[in-house]
């Protein structure tokens, strides 16, 4: 199996004012997309006030970024392994990119 990432897009239950609480995903998603290309910006982005969920579902460790314009290949990033999953704070109009570790 490929690097491979799940990208859920969400507005949260109970946001704190800073931003920094995400309790639960709402009931129903914005938006997701199973994301194959590495270095290739998502085709999903978020709305205001958003979520981002990432789960690496491949088989090789991913270094993963979010931005308007996202170079996973340069910092800052986040780093998942494989099977781990990240929660993000997002503005609206920002999307994802990885790259394999």
């Amino acid at each position: 199996m490929p690097a491979e990432l799940e990208v859920t897009i969400a507005p949260v239950s109970g946001r704190s004012s800073n931003g920094s609480a995400m309790p639960a995903f709402d009931g129903s998603a914005s938006a997701s997309e199973t994301m194959v290309s590495p270095a290739t910006p998502s085709n999903i982005t978020a709305g205001m006030q958003d979520f981002v969920r990432l789960v690496n579902s491949g088989d090789a460790a991913l270094y993963v970024a979010l931005g308007n314009s996202p170079n996973a290949a340069a910092t800052p990033r986040w780093f998942l392994g494989v099977g781990q999953s990240l929660i993000l704070s997002c503005g609206e109009g920002e999307k994802v990119a990885f790259v394999a570790k």
